[in-house]
């Protein structure tokens, strides 16, 4: 079982996110992940942490995160997120890792619906950021089993789920690990 590190160092963490998504050489690379997944070029990223907003200290409009970060996606002009991508870092801080725990939309959007591979999009986001890092050496993801509460509770939900996190994972290339009760992939 994994088990986040402490949350300490929330800001001194999220603000490199930040930095990634403003970096010139790093646009490309985000621009292409969009045309290529997502089919449009018109989003914005943002990067949050639990307790950022003393206000919403737990959530990034209506998406409560379950991680201690998290990418936001919005679509241009949009003020809700289209899709939320949060983590937990995890390991030691010289070549730890990031666990994927949370790649959720909104169930209703306001105006233009997701369309394309979102949550592959978010996965090769995370990645990308890991790999901008240099002191990330693996993106784990937590299949539905050991996510958190709905999906057990309703079979239309779990399956949604399993498509949402098992199989993204499956089809990003990443292998499930049975010590670690998530899927991995070595950067």
């Amino acid at each position: 079982m994994i088990i986040p590190q402490e949350y300490s160092f929330r800001l001194e963490f999220v603000e490199p996110m930040r930095i990634f998504l403003d970096d010139s050489p790093v646009q490309p690379v985000l621009q292409n992940l969009a045309e290529q997944r997502l089919k449009r070029r018109d989003i914005v990223l943002s990067a949050t942490y639990k307790g950022m907003d003393p206000h919403d200290h737990d959530y990034v409009d209506s998406i409560w995160l379950d991680g201690a970060f998290a990418f936001g996606m919005h679509l241009s002009g949009e003020e809700s997120p289209a899709a939320v991508y949060s983590f937990n870092r995890i390991g030691n801080y010289d070549r730890g890792g990031l666990d994927i725990v949370q790649i959720q939309a909104p169930q209703r959007l306001q105006g233009e619906p997701l369309t394309g591979r979102w949550e592959k999009f978010g996965v090769g986001l995370v990645e990308e950021y890991a790999k901008w890092r240099g002191d990330i050496a693996t993106v784990t993801i937590r299949p539905v089993e050991q996510n958190n509460w709905f999906w057990k509770v309703h079979e239309a939900k779990y399956q949604r789920g399993r498509l949402r996190y098992d199989v993204t994972a499956k089809r990003a290339g990443y292998q499930f690990d049975p010590n670690l009760e998530r899927f991995i992939k070595y950067l």
